[in-house]
C-alpha cells in the first residue's frame, strides 16, 4: 500500500502573523500575492487549530484603501474592526469562533501576551514585526 497524504493546503488568507519577515512565515496567508510571499501553508503547520486565529473582522477605510482585507495585530490600519462593542469577532483553525476585545487581541507585544501565540501557525510567541501604540485599540470603529 501506498502512503497517501492527508496534509491540506490552508486557504490563502491576509492572516499575517505578528511578524511578516520571518521565514518561514509563521501567520496563515501573510502578503499572498506580492513580494513577500513564502508559499502556501498546510496543515500539518499549523500544531494547535483551536488556538491558531485563522479569520477576523476586517475594516473597511474608505479614506486607505491598500489594505481593507489584511488583518495584522501589529499595524494599526490594518488591526480586526472593534465593530461589536469593542470586540472583534475571530474564527480560529478548528472552525470556533470567539468575540474578544480588540485592545486585547492587537497587544502581542508582551511576552505575558495571550493573543501574540495565536496569530501564528506554530503557536508559539514571536518578536512582533513592529509594536503599534494601544491609545486607539480600545475605539469603536464606524
Amino acid at each position: 500500500m501506498g502512503h497517501h497524504s492527508t496534509d491540506k493546503v490552508l486557504p490563502g488568507l491576509q492572516r499575517r502573523g505578528v511578524n511578516i519577515g520571518e521565514t518561514p512565515q509563521i501567520g496563515l496567508g501573510g502578503d499572498v500575492d506580492g513580494g513577500m510571499f513564502k508559499g502556501k501553508v498546510m496543515e500539518s503547520a499549523v500544531p494547535q487549530p483551536t488556538l491558531t486565529i485563522m479569520l477576523a473582522d476586517s475594516r473597511a477605510d474608505i479614506k486607505q484603501q491598500s489594505y481593507n482585507a489584511s488583518v495584522d495585530p501589529t499595524q494599526e490600519d490594518q488591526w480586526p474592526a472593534s465593530r461589536h462593542n469593542r470586540r472583534t469577532n475571530l474564527m480560529f483553525c478548528d472552525g470556533h469562533s470567539e468575540s474578544a476585545f480588540r485592545k486585547d487581541v492587537v497587544n502581542v507585544g508582551p511576552k505575558t501576551s495571550v493573543w501574540n501565540p495565536r496569530w501564528n501557525a506554530d503557536n508559539r510567541w514571536h518578536p512582533p514585526g513592529a509594536t503599534p501604540s494601544m491609545a486607539s485599540a480600545d475605539k469603536i470603529d464606524q
